[in-house]
Order: structure tokens, then sequence, then C-alpha cells
């Protein structure tokens, strides 16, 4: 039988030492794999958003979308076209939960045009949107391509990532912005 030593004070809290050592190390370690891996999926997740929200306004006619505005009683037709065009967009977009547009009025208020959702709650045309960021704002007067929220929030509804483009009229000046609103619940 072979003698077994027995360990001294010192020699306990050597290996105590490593030990909290090695689980701290540990959990640094897993702290930043999982933040290179969320900030990844993020960037990801706001390429494709980018995406679908420039290949939706690929149908859509500034021109068109100022009658609507002016007019949105005598247009009911031309709303409808353009609304059945963002729900079929729409229901080939997963985590999409709303594709709708929206314009300055005169006032410098973001209000609603036309919208995929069709409910008895759905905003009206020209309905003021009462949460504009600074990036939807900005997205009217930016030269950007697309502009994509900064942050993944959560309202009421739900956890959103939002992203937005431009809609031109044929002199070259920005209509209305389509905006699409992503579910990002699996991000969180």
């Amino acid at each position: 039988m072979r003698f077994i030593k027995k360990l001294s004070v010192f020699e306990k809290q050597i290996i105590a030492l490593f030990t909290l050592f090695s689980i701290a190390l540990s959990a640094i370690s897993s702290f930043s794999i999982y933040k290179v891996l969320e900030k990844q999926n993020t960037k990801e997740f706001k390429e494709e958003i980018s995406y679908i929200v420039l290949t939706s306004s690929a149908g859509l006619n500034g021109d068109q979308l100022d009658k609507i505005h002016a007019s949105p009683e005598t247009t009911v037709t031309e709303y409808k076209i353009y609304q059945a065009y963002l729900q079929d967009a729409i229901k080939n977009i997963p985590q999409a939960d709303d594709l709708y547009t929206l314009r300055m009025d005169e006032d410098g208020n973001v209000v609603f045009g036309v919208d995929a959702y069709s409910g008895e709650d759905a905003p009206a045309v020209g309905e003021v949107y009462l949460d504009a960021t600074n990036t939807l704002q900005e997205a009217f007067s930016s030269d950007a391509i697309v502009s994509v929220e900064p942050d993944i929030y959560t309202d009421e509804w739900g956890t959103w990532l939002s992203a937005y483009t431009p809609i031109y009229r044929s002199d070259g000046t920005v209509a209305e912005i389509l905006a699409v609103d992503m579910i990002a619940d699996s991000f969180l």
C-alpha cells in the first residue's frame, strides 16, 4: 500500500486558488465568446433586414404614393394595390411583423402611408407616427440606401429591429420611407 501524504494548509490554499482561477478564467472566456457571437449574430441580422427592406421597396413608386397621401379617400384602389404588394412581400419574410411606408408632413411630423397590416386598428394614411426615432427621421434626409436602428428594442408588443429605405419620386426626391419591423426575440 502506498503512503498517502496529507496536504498541508498551504498546499490546500494553492489548490483552492488554482481552482478559483480556473473557474474565473472559464467564466471570462465563456462571456467573451458569447459577446463575440452576439455581435456577429446582430451584424448578420442587420444585414438581413437591410436586404429585406431594400428588395421590398423595388415595386414602390414615390409619385404614386404622393397621390395616395394627397387624397386617401379617392385613391382607395391604389392604396389597396400597394397594400397587397406589401402583404405579398411580408408573407415571404418569416421574421417580419410589419411592412409600411412613412412620410414627413408639412409640419415635420412622421406620418403613416401604406401599411401591410389591415386590421381594424391599422393606422390611417396621414396618422402621426408617435415613435419616430432619430434613425428614422434621419432616413428622410440621409444619402444612405438603408438605415437600420442601432439597437434592438423592446416595447409592449415584443422585441424588434427596424430598418428603413427611401422611396423616390421620378425627380429623385424622397417621397416616403419603407419600414420593416423584424421580430428579434431570439437575439436577446
